[in-house]
C-alpha cells in the first residue's frame, strides 16, 4: 500500500508498507544497510514467534516528477481497456528506490474454536489449503496453532529464487512420491510454498500441473507471501483442473479475488472491514460460524434440492408414462388419456405443495445430529448420482405399470354395471387413473420425506384432498351445466362422481396405493436393516428415529431378523462384559450376584460405566472437495487423529485471513 502526501512544510513523501520481501527489492543503494540487516534480523525473530510483520519506507518526491506522474496516473484510471496492468505499470514509476524507515509486528490470535472448526472440515473430507501473505515462519505457525499440520507431518518446502530452481525442486518432490502416491488422497503430508515459487510455477503449463498434482495428494497445504493476484490464481487453477466445487473464506479487502475468483465465497465481517463480506456470497461473524453454515444449513440445503429434483423426476415420469402405456391400448389413436385441464392441475394444484413441502421444509435428520457428526456431510453429498436417477425412474415405470394395468384389470371385471346405464371406458377410466395418480404421488412423498409433523402430513394430505374436492365440484357443476373451459364436454365424464359405483371404486383406491407402494416400503424397511448407511447407524447409536418408518416397520423387523438368525448391526449392546434383556441396561457382576440372592455383595466403591459403546462412524466415501484454507486460518494437535480419504474427486475450499484477527479472543 502506497500514499502521497505534503508535509507541514510543504514537501512531497510517499510512504509504502508491505511484504519484507517486496520492499527489500525497492529499497534504494543508498538505503542504510545496518538498519536494513537489524531489520532483517528482527522480522526472522518475529515470524519465528507467530507474529504477523510488516516493513515501511519512504521516498522524498520533487514537484515536477510528482506533477508529470500524476498525468499518467490520471490517464491510468481512464483506460477502458487493460486499466488494471495500465494502473500496476504507472504505480511502479514512483514506487521505487526507497529508504527503509523499519518493521513492525503484532500477535494475531485465532479466533474462539478455529481449531476445532478446522479438525471438523478435515473430518467431512474437506480439503483445508490457507492462502496467507505472512512470512513463511508465521504461516507454518498458523498451520500449528489450527491443527491444520503438526510436528510428526513430513513437510515439503518449495522456497527457491529462479524458475530453474523451482522447477528441479519440484520435479525432486513429484519423483520421490511416485505416480502411486500422488494419485491417492491420503498421504500425511504437508507442502509450504513460497510466493517467489508460486510465480514461478503459476507461470509455466508443466510445473502448474506438477503442482497441483503434488498439492493435492498432500494433506495440508500453506501457499505464504501471496499477494491478492496469487490467491485468486490458486483458486482458478484448482476450479479449473478439479472436479468439485471451490469454497473461499477471507476477511480482508485482500481476499476478495479469491472470494470472487471461487464457486463459493464466505467473507468474515469484523475488524478487518466489510469489503469481503460485501463481496461474498455468504457473510459470517466468526469463523466457527463456519462450522453450523457447512455442516447444518450446507446439507440441508443440499439435501432438500437432490430431492426436489428427483421427486419431480419421478411424478412427472410417472404421469407420462401412464400416457405411453395408454397410447399402446388405444392403438396409437389422437384420443388421450384425460383432458387437457387435469394434466394442468396435476402439477399447478394436486402436487405443487408436495414438492415446495420438501424443498423448503424437509431436513435430513436432526439439527443436533448433522451438527454432531461432520461426516454426515459427506454422506448426503452422495445423493445426486446416476444410481439416484436410475432407481428413481425405474420406481415411477413400476408404478406406472402396476397402476395402469391394475387398474384396466379392475375396470373390465370389478366394476359391474355404471349407475347410469353407460359404460366406463375412455376418459372416465383415464380421470380415475388420474386421481389414483395424486394419491400415490403425494404417500410416496411422504415415505420419502425425513421431517413427518404436523406441516408436512397437512400439506400431503390436503393435497390429496384438493383432488378430490375438484373431482366432486366437476361432477356437480356437470350435472347443472356445461361449462367448456373448465370440464370437458363428453357426457359420461362430466357427471363422473354420479356415474361411479361408490362401494368398488372406493375400496379400490386404498387397494391400488397398497399395491404400489408395499415393495418401497418393504424395500426400505430390508436395506435399512440389512444394509443400513452412515446415517442410520449414526441416528440408531443416539435412539433418534429417523421418520415414521423407523418406529412402525423398521424396529418389528430387526426384532424378526435377530429371531431367525440374521444379527444386525443397529441392536447391538453398547456394553461387551455382560447381557441383558434390556440392550441399554447395564449389569455389573455385583447386580448378577445380587439378583441370584449374595445379597452380601455390595462394591465398596460405585463408579459410573463407561459408555464404550459410543462410536462415530465414518464413512469409506468421499464425495467432497478441497479447501483451500487462506492467511490466518487454522491450529495444531488433533490432526493426527482425522481419518483420511481416498477421494480421486477432491477440491478445494479456499479461506483466507480468516482464522485469526486482531483482536480475536485467545483459545
Amino acid at each position: 500500500m502506497t500514499v502521497i502526501v505534503r508535509t507541514p512544510e510543504g514537501k512531497l513523501c510517499l510512504f509504502v508498507k508491505g511484504a519484507d520481501v517486496k520492499i527489500m527489492e525497492m529499497l534504494s543503494p543508498s538505503s542504510d544497510p545496518k538498519v536494513r540487516s537489524t531489520t532483517q534480523a528482527h522480522l526472522k525473530e518475529f515470524a519465528n514467534l507467530g507474529y504477523r510483520t510488516l516493513c515501511f519506507a519512504y521516498r522524498d518526491l520533487d514537484e515536477e516528477e510528482y506533477r508529470n506522474w500524476a498525468q499518467i496516473w490520471s490517464r491510468a484510471n481512464c483506460e477502458l481497456y487493460d486499466r488494471e496492468e495500465a494502473i500496476e505499470k504507472a504505480a511502479k514509476i514512483v514506487e521505487k528506490e526507497f529508504i527503509l524507515l523499519g518493521a513492525s509486528a503484532i500477535e494475531d490470535k485465532l479466533q474462539e474454536r478455529v481449531p476445532q472448526t478446522i479438525a471438523r472440515m478435515l473430518q467431512a473430507d474437506i480439503r483445508v489449503w490457507v492462502l496467507t501473505g505472512d512470512k513463511l515462519e508465521t504461516a507454518l505457525n498458523i498451520g500449528y496453532s489450527c491443527s491444520l499440520i503438526s510436528s510428526k507431518m513430513p513437510t515439503m518446502i518449495l522456497a527457491t529464487n529462479t524458475e530453474e530452481e523451482t522447477a528441479a525442486q519440484l520435479e525432486k518432490y513429484v519423483n520421490a512420491l511416485g505416480s502411486k502416491r500422488l494419485d491417492s488422497r491420503d498421504v500425511e503430508l504437508a507442502l509450504i510454498v513460497d510466493a517467489m515459487c508460486l510465480d514461478w510455477i503459476l507461470k509455466s503449463q508443466v510445473m502448474r500441473m506438477d503442482f497441483l498434482r503434488l498439492a493435492l495428494c498432500c494433506s495440508a497445504v500453506i501457499c505464504c507471501r501471496c499477494t491478492p493476484l496469487q490467491k485468486a490464481a490458486v483458486t482458478r487453477l484448482v476450479k479449473h483442473n478439479v472436479d468439485g466445487q471451490v469454497l473461499a473464506v477471507g476477511d480482508g479487502a485482500n481476499d476478495v479475488a479469491m472470494i470472487q475468483e471461487a464457486n463459493i465465497g464466505i467473507g468474515i465481517a469484523g475488524v478487518e472491514g466489510g469489503q469481503a463480506s460485501m463481496a461474498a456470497d455468504f457473510a459470517i461473524t466468526q469463523f466457527r460460524h463456519l462450522d453450523r453454515l457447512l455442516f447444518v444449513h450446507g446439507t440441508c440445503c443440499f439435501h432438500r434440492i437432490t430431492t426436489v429434483v428427483l421427486f419431480s423426476l419421478y411424478k412427472n415420469l410417472f404421469e407420462v408414462l401412464l400416457h405411453v402405456l395408454y397410447a399402446f391400448y388405444n392403438g396409437h389413436s389422437a384420443s388421450g388419456m384425460s383432458d387437457e385441464v387435469l394434466m394442468v392441475r396435476y402439477n399447478l394444484l394436486y402436487t405443487s405443495v408436495t414438492v415446495a413441502i420438501l424443498g423448503i421444509h424437509d431436513t435430513p435428520a436432526p439439527l443436533h445430529v448433522m451438527s454432531k457428526y461432520p461426516r454426515l456431510y459427506t454422506h448426503f453429498q452422495d445423493n445426486m448420482n446416476i444410481r439416484n436417477h436410475l432407481s428413481w425412474s425405474a420406481n415411477a415405470l413400476l408404478h406406472a405399470f402396476l397402476l395402469f394395468h391394475t387398474t384396466l384389470y379392475f375396470w373390465k371385471y370389478g366394476t359391474g354395471a355404471f349407475r347410469n346405464g353407460r359404460d366406463g371406458w375412455g376418459q372416465m377410466v383415464g380421470s380415475y387413473m388420474y386421481l389414483c395418480l395424486v394419491v400415490i404421488v403425494n404417500l410416496k412423498a411422504m415415505i420419502e420425506s425425513r421431517s413427518i409433523n404436523i406441516l408436512t402430513v397437512a400439506g400431503f394430505l390436503g393435497s390429496i384432498l384438493t383432488a378430490l374436492i375438484m373431482l366432486a365440484t366437476d361432477s356437480v357443476v356437470a350435472t347443472l351445466w356445461s361449462f367448456p373451459i373448465v370440464i370437458p364436454s363428453q357426457a359420461h365424464y362430466l357427471g363422473l362422481l354420479w356415474a361411479l359405483p361408490s362401494v368398488q371404486t372406493t375400496a379400490f383406491l386404498p387397494l391400488i396405493c397398497v399395491i404400489c407402494l408395499l415393495p418401497d416400503v418393504a424395500w426400505k424397511a430390508i436395506s435399512r436393516t440389512l444394509d443400513p448407511s452412515l446415517l442410520q447407524h449414526v441416528v440408531q447409536s443416539m435412539k433418534v428415529n429417523d421418520n415414521v418408518l423407523d418406529m412402525v416397520i423398521k424396529q418389528p423387523l430387526i426384532k424378526i431378523a435377530d429371531v431367525v438368525g440374521l444379527k444386525s448391526h443397529l441392536e447391538s449392546g453398547k456394553y461387551g462384559f455382560m447381557f441383558a434383556q434390556d440392550d441399554g441396561h447395564v449389569m455389573t457382576q455385583a447386580d448378577l450376584l445380587r439378583m441370584y440372592g449374595a445379597a452380601d455383595c455390595i462394591p465398596e466403591t460405585q463408579t459410573p460405566a463407561s459408555p464404550v459403546g459410543k462410536t462415530t462412524f465414518l464413512s469409506e466415501t468421499s464425495s467432497l472437495k478441497s479447501l483451500s484454507l487462506g492467511a490466518d486460518g487454522p491450529s495444531n494437535e488433533n490432526r493426527e487423529s482425522r481419518l483420511t480419504t481416498k477421494d480421486s474427486g477432491a477440491k478445494c475450499v479456499v479461506l483466507d485471513e480468516t482464522g485469526c484477527v486482531n483482536q480475536a479472543i485467545s483459545h
